[in-house]
């Protein structure tokens, strides 16, 4: 359950970078970014234009049963990943957000030990900070809770965390960080389950999208509101912000927790009204969502029947198959570069992938 961001220009180098270009209406060409990522799952993604960074929370398959470790964050370069080490190494992190006016990378971080549920429990470990060398716990906000999604305040320079106690668990809760304490914003923990934010800097206001068949939140700072109508019965499992056209997308699920669950479509908000976008993707379940504000464009990714669908673009009022090689790849993640008009795209155990659709 991860989530609007960024990338870089295509370079065809080394061997061990594979390209395929785009088939059908996509026009767009789709390359790994290679390197010791493309073994692992790469969800979530953030990208840091300050420094042309993109950066993966990662995980890797340890066994055939299906056991997991956690590999921390890797950044990438353009050219290379590079393990940014430290404390959270072995963790696995669910979630990211980048302030952009101190240099400062969020990750929400949990780990994996022996339980009742599968095998395994998982334990939260809050909140850690990366100034570009090194790692540093926050001290939140709530711990044992796992953070399932960040968002970043740039104008009151507020970091948002959305809390559970585990993955199964249909409680949640909100909490906010000025950079030395934890507050609970006040949201009922017991009848909520938030899946991601979306940060509105204009009109400064934090969406959460809800995966209990709520639909979607808005907080001002001093209470939390409904959306209303439009996906207020389905699961939200993702959420991207339009600045420049002052619209809110969230991409839905059927209402239910079962990934083999089918669509249902990718929705806008103008901020009275929820409008269904419609296409293609009505069909799909839709788990991440990037914007590219410049060419008026959303990119949502698709899965069906626990299959991927590949990423789809919308351009207000069709969507398009970016096509051929990621559609055969369950897309965890997406994130967008504006400067060098580049989407990335996290996958389940095939690393990152690239696309110049421009």
């Amino acid at each position: 359950m991860k989530k609007c961001i960024c990338c870089l220009a295509i370079s065809f180098v080394l061997l061990s970078m594979v390209c395929f270009s785009g088939c059908g209406s996509g026009n767009g060409t789709w390359t790994s970014t290679g390197g010791e990522v493309s073994k692992f799952d790469a969800s979530p993604l953030v990208y840091d234009s300050t420094h042309n960074v993109l950066y993966a929370g990662c995980e890797q398959q340890v066994d055939v049963t299906g056991k997991t470790a956690g590999r921390g964050v890797w950044k990438y370069d353009g050219g290379s990943w590079t393990d940014t080490g430290g404390a959270i190494s072995h963790y696995y992190i669910a979630s990211f957000a980048y302030d952009s006016t101190h240099n400062l990378l969020y990750a929400g971080c949990y780990k994996m030990s022996p339980g009742e549920v599968s095998g395994q429990e998982i334990h939260g470990v809050g909140v850690w900070k990366y100034n570009g060398k090194t790692w540093t716990d926050t001290g939140g906000p709530k711990k044992p809770s796992h953070v399932v999604a960040l968002a970043y305040d740039s104008a009151h320079r507020v970091l948002y965390a959305a809390c559970e106690s585990s993955y199964l668990s249909t409680t949640g809760g909100v909490w906010k960080y000025d950079g030395k304490r934890w507050t609970d914003t006040g949201l009922d923990s017991s009848r909520y389950s938030i899946s991601s934010f979306a940060y509105d800097v204009k009109h400064n206001l934090l969406y959460a999208g809800i995966l209990s068949g709520s639909g979607v939140l808005k907080y001002t700072g001093s209470e939390w509101l409904d959306t209303g109508w439009g996906v207020s019965t389905y699961w939200v499992n993702c959420l991207a912000y339009d600045s420049a056209r002052n619209l809110l997308y969230a991409g839905a699920g059927a209402g239910t927790a079962d990934i083999n669950h089918f669509g249902h479509s990718v929705w806008k908000y103008d901020g009275t009204n929820w409008t269904d976008t419609g296409g293609a993707v009505s069909n799909y379940s839709v788990n991440s969502l990037a914007c590219d504000s410049a060419h008026n464009t959303i990119y949502a990714s698709c899965y069906q029947n626990a299959g991927g669908k590949g990423v789809w673009k919308y351009d207000g009022t069709t969507w398009t198959d970016t096509g051929l090689r990621v559609s055969s790849y369950r897309i965890t993640s997406l994130a967008y570069d504006s400067v060098h008009n580049t989407l990335y795209a996290g996958t389940h155990d095939n690393g990152v992938w690239k696309y110049d659709g421009h």
